[in-house]
């Protein structure tokens, strides 16, 4: 007999799997203003790169951090936070100082990690382990599709006039409405004890020694990110700019090319997630 999900477990992974389509959808969006941002923020097109490669500076060591810290306080208490770094990040780029520029993508990207972590703990909490590699790569589709969008969608509203800046503006408040609606509707949980009742930062860092110990884990980790990097890192943020001035493409059709990209992975994902289960 198959086990029952219920509806406000799909309702709060579905929230959260948005929240992950939005954070995607501001990593990716730089790539399609590339000039306007070295005019604005008065550096080389390197600078840019800089600025924009703050994120995952963000990124990378809150991985380590969120998971910890949702085991540890729930989801609700601590996704909510995320959502509500990557908004405050995003008004912070779009006034166009430098300084701030660099401050708002490193907390776009400590804010954006908790998207995918979140998505996976309440996968694995509520919902039976025959679907879980299921609703992992579907939540992984919902990113991608954000990647896409990020492209394929806010180019053309950057070419139709929308002031770069007022847009990461926008886009700031969307992320604040996403954290009071998770706040509100994500479902409360009990407080978790830690594992062998360990207290403070022995009980956060043991779960990552398992982790790092474990070779199959570095060997997962290392073959994901050679798919990562090429495929989302440098298109995400340099293929358009790359198929206009490497490869001679007008400005739509570039951002086009460049967002098929996570397409692709957007059919991939709940593929192998589907063939997963089924092994």
């Amino acid at each position: 007999m198959k086990a029952r999900i219920s509806l406000t477990a799909v309702a709060a992974w579905l929230l959260v799997a948005v929240y992950y389509f939005y954070q995607y959808a501001l990593r990716s969006a730089p790539s399609v203003m590339m000039p306007q941002l070295t005019e604005s923020f008065g550096v080389t097109a390197l600078g840019v790169a800089t600025i924009v490669g703050m994120f995952y500076y963000g990124y990378s060591p809150f991985s380590l951090i969120a998971g910890p810290a949702i085991d540890r306080f729930g989801a609700k208490r601590i996704i909510p936070i995320g959502a509500a770094l990557v908004g405050v990040g995003a008004m912070l780029f779009g006034t166009g100082n430098v300084t701030a520029a660099n401050i708002g993508r490193f907390l776009q990207g400590a804010g954006g990690v908790f998207a995918l972590v979140g998505a996976v703990y309440l996968i694995t909490r509520n919902f039976p382990a025959s679907c879980v590699a299921s609703f992992i790569g579907a939540t992984q589709m919902f990113g991608m599709a954000g990647g896409s969008a990020g492209q394929f969608g806010v180019g053309p509203i950057i070419k139709g006039g929308l002031p770069w800046g007022r847009f990461w503006i926008y886009a700031g408040l969307i992320g604040l409405v996403l954290s009071a609606a998770m706040y509100l509707f994500l479902p409360r949980e009990e407080r978790q004890p830690a594992p062998g009742g360990g207290r403070g930062i022995a009980s956060l860092v043991g779960p990552l020694k398992t982790v790092f110990l474990n070779p199959q884990s570095i060997l997962c980790g290392l073959i994901a990110g050679l798919l990562f990097i090429p495929t989302t890192i440098f298109g995400m943020t340099w293929g358009v700019r790359f198929l206009q001035e490497a490869r001679g493409r007008e400005y739509d059709q570039a951002v086009w090319l460049a967002a098929t990209v996570p397409a692709g992975w957007m059919i991939g994902c709940p593929l192998l997630g589907f063939i997963s289960d089924r092994l």
